[in-house]
């Protein structure tokens, strides 16, 4: 990996005091869907494939925990949401009624860690940790607390690849790293995303799709679209629009930014919010021109 962690600015709200927790850190192009000890190499500009542009309708929207660090969001084929929560001694996993934003169930991480993604994987949840590099399973649907397992450096974004059997995870850098997705084992497969033959850094919350792995970009309101083959980025999305609703009852709070994304897998809708953000938003993404 040719970079350093990236700076990540959290706020955790802990005995009604606002602590801002700074960790600092700086961020070429490889080859996709390569073994991790291959060696890099540059992808030409000429060679990367027309990006589509998207744009998405808000359909709907409903409640959401303005109090949720949200990190990881899924929707399950029964319509309730499955959410995992940030932040010290405040990290959860939950169940949420989809329309009315209550909490059905909910299980707590243990104080000194700080929960991220997630994705479901048959009849169960695996859900990651920012920084102790453990990643927790959970049965569905009672959230029944299952085996643990290790994991070399950050995580921060899940998703489960059906088409390769692989769950992706992201951390924060421009690569992708395989997971076996019944014992968590790195595959030895990386992608490395690129844009126009750059890399993409600050890959954060992950949503696996049928036409390729949507992925959010830390601390902006950008969703991209990824090529589980190459790493090409093959669409880019604004989401600004749901920025603006999300304040227009007024500021919300240091670090409230876009992070969740979910996909009905019966339906198709699409379902996204931010980390303390007052509303969950169903959308249309459709192509431009």
């Amino acid at each position: 990996m040719a970079r350093m962690n990236e700076a990540r600015c959290w706020v955790e709200l802990a005995s009604g005091v606002v602590v801002a927790l700074m960790l600092a850190g700086c961020a070429g192009p490889g080859v996709p869907l390569e073994s991790s000890s291959a060696t890099a190499v540059e992808t030409a500009p000429a060679n990367a494939p027309v990006v589509q542009e998207f744009s998405l309708t808000i359909e709907a929207s409903y409640p959401h925990d303005a109090a949720a660090f949200t990190q990881g969001l899924e929707v399950l084929p029964d319509g309730v949401l499955l959410e995992s929560t940030g932040l010290l001694g405040e990290s959860t996993i939950r169940l949420v009624d989809l329309v009315s934003g209550e909490v059905l169930e909910s299980r707590p991480l243990a104080a000194n860690e700080f929960g991220e993604g997630l994705t479901v994987v048959g009849d169960r949840v695996v859900q990651l940790t920012w920084q102790n590099g453990v990643a927790h399973t959970w049965s569905l649907p009672d959230l029944e607390p299952g085996p643990q397992y290790t994991y070399e450096g950050e995580g921060w974004g899940l998703c489960y690849d059906e088409a390769h059997d692989v769950l992706w995870r992201s951390d924060g850098t421009e690569v992708l790293t395989a997971h076996d997705p019944e014992t968590f084992a790195v595959t030895g497969l990386t992608l490395s995303v690129t844009q126009d033959g750059e890399p993409v850094h600050d890959l954060n919350e992950l949503e696996c799709a049928p036409d390729g792995i949507w992925a959010n970009i830390w601390y902006s309101t950008e969703i991209i679209r990824i090529d589980p083959d190459s790493g090409a980025v093959t669409g880019t999305l604004d989401a600004s629009a749901l920025l603006a609703d999300a304040e227009s009852a007024g500021p919300l709070e240091r670090g409230a930014v876009l992070n969740g994304i979910a996909r009905d897998p019966i339906s198709g809708r699409w379902y996204l919010t931010g980390k303390l953000w007052p509303k969950l938003y169903e959308v249309t993404i459709t192509p431009v021109g």
